[in-house]
């Protein structure tokens, strides 16, 4: 196996309050723009993909089983660093299929630390699977080509799922006027013009009238509201309850269906719409949280979601609860994901679910990255990718106004129908046209400029969170003669990433280990503080004192070492484990030290002696 490249190192110095309070300031602003260490968003070479790997322009995207198909192919075509699993079936018994990314030369994927991301859990929410594909295809076309990609393949792993919920993923695209297959009956409304397509119909209440009234084609104003086949209830475009979260007040359901982004166990609540009969009752949700418990090595998840609006945001923890909820720690590197996302995607925001407009409180529960950092004790974050259209004023949102400039200059209004006249038999003449009523919108949700954009953004993005894994490293191996012929040896092990071994302070708080909270078993979580461990191997000697298996418990990182050494805190990076050994008679001896933690990989170290 051949030794993995050392990312560069960031040093600092010590000194008086006022020159650390300095360099702490400074500090900051460097981890956000693009640490030394950590990849900068513009270290990567650009790639312009074929048609087979990526159109930016495709609509309608490729349906679940074309893209399992081209997941395969990648796997045979790329052996090196691809493989896929097949971790589960949906509901309908399709394939659920996670690929794992990583130079397998350098170690198996478990051996280095991983990063999970998934899409596809809203059945409407179609581009973040996209977004996915083009991740998988960048990074595999690039390795090799791209010293930025082809450093962190040797010593990261990625573990992509393009589509957790393949079943609505295929109802969502096939129901889609675009779509070949497409079947107007299975739409709220009806094709009352006989254009082969759903549209709206519009007319004024009177000859003055300022406004139009709208409604989708085929729809009575009094008339029960039509359950979908996605399970989603068709409402008046004025009535908003489906947005309101707070469990305290009258769900009226946006969905009556089981909604993937509820039923994960962190805060589950069972009065929730769509939670679910229990947590993880999903065949889908339940394969997506086994592999990523059984997988020690994952630090971080995030799961993509496609609001498919003007600007793009992320989402992170805690849901049901405040900021101060969570340690400070943890707080810290959200803040600094928050910063990064808005360097990287200027105007963009990011915030918790806690916040939302529709009142604090109790809101919503069941959430993956609330489940990751809760129950697994890692870092999870949810980002609203998508959006058509063209930024004309270059103001970061794709207003209404420019998508349907977009749509008139660019896609020659191919989206919508011509306004004409029709004489409604309740509602009197009226005209029908406009937008086509389908599940995932009137437009694509995501193509083009602003997909091309978007997927590259995502893709620095995804590749900079993965530069800022724990790194355990053996910094130096040193003997020492002792005066009854006895060798003492010593490893000094340092984490070089800059998160720290243990990842979250809530993973030392299920485990038992942090002096903030209580004990994990209170919690009925199983531990998920996992240790760096440093082994030796003698040849030519015996141990005479010193386990050859040795817990130096956690090592700190960056992040965490600059926040302690502000505060005065003595904790350090590194540690050293110490043995003594006996040679074996006169000939050679030698030492073979390995360090190693689920999150944070391994390093190893070779000592001649003599």
């Amino acid at each position: 196996m051949r030794r993995r490249e050392r990312m560069p190192t960031w040093r600092c110095c010590a000194g008086s309050s006022v020159l650390r309070d300095l360099v702490i300031a400074v500090v900051a602003v460097l981890l956000v723009a693009g640490p030394t260490d950590a990849q900068r968003f513009e270290d990567f070479v650009d790639f312009e993909p074929t048609k087979e790997q990526f159109d930016f322009d495709r609509w309608p995207y490729r349906l679940p089983a074309d893209v399992n198909a081209r997941l395969l192919e990648l796997a045979a075509q790329y052996p090196q660093i691809a493989r896929t699993h097949h971790i589960g079936d949906s509901r309908q018994g399709r394939a659920l299929l996670m690929m794992e990314i990583t130079n397998f030369d350098t170690g198996d994927g478990e051996s280095k630390p991983g990063m999970w991301i998934e899409a596809g859990i809203h059945p409407n929410e179609t581009p973040g699977s996209v977004y996915l594909e083009y991740f998988v295809e960048r990074v595999l076309a690039m390795y090799g080509v791209d010293p930025a990609v082809t450093m962190l393949l040797d010593a990261r792993t990625f573990y992509v799922v393009t589509d957790l919920n393949p079943d609505s993923r295929q109802l969502a695209l096939t129901s889609h006027p675009a779509w070949p297959g497409y079947e107007e009956h299975e739409q709220p409304g009806a094709d009352l013009n006989g254009d082969g397509y759903i549209t709206q119909m519009r007319w004024k209440d009177s000859p003055d009238a300022d406004e139009y009234q709208l409604l989708p084609e085929g729809r009575l104003l009094d008339e029960d509201w039509h359950m979908d086949p996605l399970g989603y209830v068709w409402r008046p475009a004025g009535d908003a309850g489906w947005e309101i979260k707070d469990r305290e007040r009258d769900w009226t359901g946006r969905r009556e269906q089981p909604d993937y982004n509820r039923n994960f166990g962190a805060e589950w609540v069972s009065e929730d719409p769509g939670a679910g009969e229990f947590q993880f009752s999903l065949p889908e949700i339940y394969a997506v949280a086994k592999e990523m418990t059984d997988r020690k090595n994952i630090f971080f998840m995030h799961d993509i979601h496609a609001g498919g609006v003007g600007r793009e945001w992320m989402i992170r923890p805690l849901s049901n609860q405040p900021y101060q909820a969570m340690h400070h720690e943890d707080n810290d590197f959200y803040r600094r994901l928050e910063v990064a996302w808005s360097v990287l995607s200027p105007g963009d925001q990011t915030f918790s679910d806690y916040y939302t407009p529709a009142g604090t409180g109790a809101t919503i529960g069941g959430l993956p990255p609330d489940w990751a950092y809760l129950d697994l004790g890692i870092y999870g974050f949810g980002s609203e990718v998508g959006g058509s259209g063209i930024d004309y004023d270059g103001s970061g949102e794709v207003t209404a106004e420019e998508l349907e400039r977009w749509h008139i200059e660019e896609m020659d209004g191919q989206f919508a129908e011509p306004w004409t006249p029709y004489d409604h038999p309740e509602l009197g003449p009226i005209e029908i046209g406009g937008y086509r009523v389908s599940p995932t919108g009137p437009f694509p949700p995501s193509i083009g400029d602003m997909m091309r954009i978007r997927t590259d953004r995502s893709f620095r993005y995804f590749m900079y969170v993965a530069s800022l894994a724990p790194e355990v490293r053996v910094v130096g191996v040193t003997s020492a003669q002792n005066s009854d012929g006895t060798l003492t040896v010593e490893a000094e092990v340092r984490n070089e990433g800059w998160l720290s071994t243990y990842v979250t302070q809530r993973a030392l708080e299920i485990s038992g280990s942090s002096n903030v909270a209580g004990p994990g078993a209170a919690l009925g979580i199983r531990p998920r503080d996992f240790p760096v461990v440093v082994d030796i191997t003698v040849n030519g000697g015996e141990i005479v004192d010193g386990a050859a298996s040795q817990s130096l418990g956690h090592l700190v990182g960056k992040f965490t070492y600059i926040r302690q050494w502000a505060d005065g805190g003595e904790e350090v990076p590194s540690k050293t484990a110490i043995w003594t050994i006996r040679p074996r008679g006169s000939g050679p001896v030698s030492v073979d030290v390995r360090a190693s933690g689920h999150k944070a990989g391994s390093d190893q170290r070779t000592l001649e002696i003599r």
